[in-house]
């Protein structure tokens, strides 16, 4: 980071700094590479029309004064920067991506100043925090996925691994370390046998560890445990949720809170015990109200939970009684699940042509991992089948039309008509 006020002083000189003093860097594809091979950025990639790049323009040169020295921010046209665009594969406006080392990484926060600024300040401290038996539980509260380095030993230090994965993924997930003493009684309150190992801990969840420390092996633990055992829907985790592969039970918190709060309580122990088969969410269901409109959930209605198999396009509603019927509510929402899986309840297709986000969605999903030259070509040559399908379909009614036919009349033998005005006699 000490590295960084050089950079903007170079980008001053060359002019690379907005004008009128402004913090947010402009990156070109020429100066891209030279201007980031050092400290930490915020990138935003956006279009002059695009209306909500202008909106957030203020707060992101707000973060961007507040944290100069510290982290870069910098901002790409996407309308004239095509190479960057096409490198970090970026598919709408604003797009805000964390960068260092190389490496971007998807912003997961919010889009005024303060949420730049809380994150900026969480991406320039150090990557691993202490923690210890008194402090886990506060970190699992807090954090939806954390990793822990764990070594009892006397004289532990944390491996050169681990710190990698840790500023690879920080911003992403929460990483912390126990080393000597606070390593050995975390240890024991997590029945970690061997150790220098790595624990994957969440709220609720059946902590999961890894003694094997090489920086590929850590790097495919970590891919393996990407959410909690109840993850929250937001736009920064949809995609991840909806293409999970395994259907996803959603506790939708409503008013009253209490009523949510209860609900939500109980299904960690059916999330717990369908772990690997349905994968566990909770959403705001005030926030996202027209979302959730598509699987008949009313502004106006209590908390529920929905199962949604985004996999084939099919949905349940929790029992309306679930929370007001007798017995215990874990129990009744795990059977409750089980059945619908099982396919002992109906479900609810989610109806197609009334729902365009769903076609975006599969239109999305279908073109990922093409290029935009790619998807482009794709584009103009289906409107050109379309034409000449269209073109084709016209011509084919028009060659079977014919327009009734009169019959042929006898002409009428008439004198010739005079070729002058007949003259006065």
């Amino acid at each position: 980071m000490a590295a960084l006020p050089w950079v903007v002083a170079a980008l001053v000189l060359d002019g690379a700094i907005a004008e009128g003093g402004s913090s947010v860097i402009k990156l070109t594809d020429d100066n891209f590479d030279d201007f980031t091979s050092t400290g930490s950025w915020i990138l935003k990639f956006y279009a002059p029309w695009c209306g909500h790049c202008r909106r957030m323009a203020e707060d992101f040169e707000t973060a961007a004064a507040e944290m100069e020295g510290k982290i870069g921010f910098g901002e790409i046209d996407c309308t004239k920067q095509k190479s960057l665009k096409t490198r970090f594969e970026v598919k709408g406006y604003p797009t805000l991506k964390f960068y260092r080392d190389g490496e971007a990484r998807p912003y997961r926060s919010g889009r005024k100043a303060e949420n730049l600024i809380e994150y900026a300040k969480s991406m320039s401290r150090d990557p691993i925090q202490r923690v210890t038996t008194s402090t886990v539980d506060t970190m699992m509260e807090n954090h939806g996925v954390s990793f822990v380095y764990v070594d009892g030993s006397k004289d532990a230090s944390i491996s050169g691994e681990f710190q990698k994965i840790a500023k690879k993924y920080q911003g992403l997930y929460f990483f912390g370390s126990a080393v000597g003493k606070a390593g050995s009684s975390f240890s024991k309150k997590f029945r970690i046998d061997t150790t220098p190992a790595v624990a994957y801990l969440t709220k609720g969840g059946i902590p999961d560890v890894t003694t094997d420390l090489g920086e590929e092996s850590l790097d495919a633990f970590i891919k393996e445990h990407p959410f909690s055992l109840v993850t929250e829907i937001n736009s920064h985790t949809f995609s991840d949720v909806s293409d999970n592969g395994k259907p996803v039970m959603i506790v939708v918190m409503k008013k009253p809170k209490e009523d949510s709060d209860r609900l939500l309580s109980a299904a960690y122990a059916p999330a717990l015990a369908l772990q690997g088969t349905v994968l566990t969410a909770k959403i705001d269901g005030k926030r996202f109200s027209s979302y959730l409109d598509q699987f008949g959930v009313r502004k106006s209605g209590a908390p529920k939970i929905l199962i949604v198999d985004y996999e084939t396009e099919i949905y349940w509603h929790s029992p309306s009684d679930i929370l007001t019927s007798e017995g215990d509510l874990s129990l009744k929402i795990q059977e409750w699940v089980e059945g619908a899986l099982d396919g002992k309840i109906p479900y609810t297709p989610l109806v197609a042509w009334y729902n365009p986000r769903r076609y975006m969605r599969l239109v999305s999903k279908a073109l990922r991992g093409y290029s935009e030259t790619t998807i482009m070509i794709l584009m103009i040559s289906a409107s050109i089948m379309g034409a000449v399908l269209l073109f084709t379909c016209f011509s084919y009614l028009d060659a079977d039309f014919e327009p009734p036919r009169q019959e042929a009349q006898p002409i009428a033998t008439q004198a010739p008509a005079p070729t002058t005005k007949p003259k006065e006699e």
